[in-house]
């Protein structure tokens, strides 16, 4: 039976059987054979002639999505900031992809410098049946690179591509379009908080404060402060969180049950759309 695997593919494989796989070279250099865009509805696709891996698949394509950039990053001169460069990416739920293979790497560069290898990060976010009947599972692979202060002020745009092995031997790996975009993060801008003892009188109290930066700053997100911020705490040991949304950038105090260490995450509204951050790693504090 004679299957089809439409993917986005910045190369055409024409020798399956055998084997196939991209040179890093040739990942930020765009299609041999077929063209890709940054813009997803301008983006190519190429039909292979495709057996299966033992699953029946039927004629689809399983596009890659550019969701922009973000950064986590110190904003005083001397630190360092780490770009998240971002897509989602469809793929039949009967191809395992394999992060941790020798095939599978990202690659980033700086305006018009030479791209240099890159951590891949990839999260299994759902499965469902697309139009044809096939099941597919949605990935958000993000490539990160960190740069020092002053190399990340000094240039304006990136490329950045990636290549993931899969387990399949008729399709050894899937491949994004190369995209090219400005280091502005069209983003809200998120602030870690703070926290110190504020207990007394018998009353167990802690205060947060939004780490809201005075120094001069390059690449800053292009929609400004994030409308709202999510503040967790719980106290070490035990599971729930419990959470305080704030809109604005004021200090606030949280009175709790009693004495003891307890822990804290934050997040902020990325987009519009409603997307958040990624939580900020966990802080401890004792509160008398």
């Amino acid at each position: 039976m004679k299957n089809h695997l439409g993917l986005l593919l910045a190369g055409t494989c024409t020798a399956l059987a055998a084997g196939c796989g991209a040179s890093e070279e040739a990942l930020l250099e765009g299609p041999a054979t077929t063209r890709a865009s940054a813009s997803v509805e301008d983006a190519a696709f190429t039909t292979l002639d495709y057996p299966g891996c033992e699953q029946d698949y039927s004629d689809h394509n399983t596009p890659v999505l550019y969701e922009g950039i973000t950064t986590e990053r110190k904003a005083c001169s001397g630190e360092t900031s780490t770009v998240f460069v971002n897509f989602l990416h469809e793929v039949p739920a009967g191809i395992t992809l394999d992060l941790f293979q020798a095939n599978s790497f990202g690659k980033f560069g700086l305006d018009d410098k030479l791209a240099q290898r890159a951590p891949l990060h990839l999260v299994k976010l759902d499965t469902f049946v697309n139009p044809w009947g096939v099941p597919i599972t949605r990935y958000r692979i993000s490539i990160s690179y960190t740069l020092v202060e002053s190399e990340y002020c000094r240039h304006a745009t990136f490329s950045a591509a990636y290549q993931l092995a899969t387990h399949c031997p008729e399709l050894p790996t899937i491949r994004s379009p190369p995209q090219t975009d400005s280091l502005t993060p069209k983003t809200y801008a998120v602030y870690p908080f703070t926290v110190s003892s504020a207990s007394n009188a018998g009353a167990h109290k802690f205060v947060a404060i939004p780490s809201v930066t005075s120094c001069s700053e390059c690449h800053k997100p292009a929609l400004g402060p994030t409308p709202e911020h999510v503040f967790e705490y719980r106290r070490t040991g035990t599971t729930p969180w419990s959470t305080i949304t704030r809109g604005d950038y004021l200090a606030f105090e949280v009175t709790v049950a009693s004495a003891g260490v307890y822990e804290f995450r934050s997040k902020g509204r990325l987009k519009p759309n409603g997307s958040y951050s990624s939580y900020s790693p966990v802080s401890v504090l004792y509160v008398p």
